[in-house]
């Protein structure tokens, strides 16, 4: 049996940014953020500011 730890935010987080970029002018903010550098980045930064929620996933 192996098991996984999910961090259950993390497509919370990504969702929400999407949302939030469409609502921003396509130059600079989405054409900035489509470099995934720097979306990963962006993802990161969100995720270090809210508490830590995770979740154990058994594989099998």
């Amino acid at each position: 049996m192996s098991i996984t730890l999910v961090n259950v935010a993390l497509p919370i987080v990504t969702d929400e940014i999407e949302a939030t970029l469409d609502t921003y002018p396509e130059d600079p903010y989405q054409k900035a953020f489509a470099i995934p550098e720097l979306r990963e980045k962006l993802i990161a930064y969100v995720l270090s500011t809210i508490p830590s929620t995770y979740t154990v996933v058994e594989a099998g």
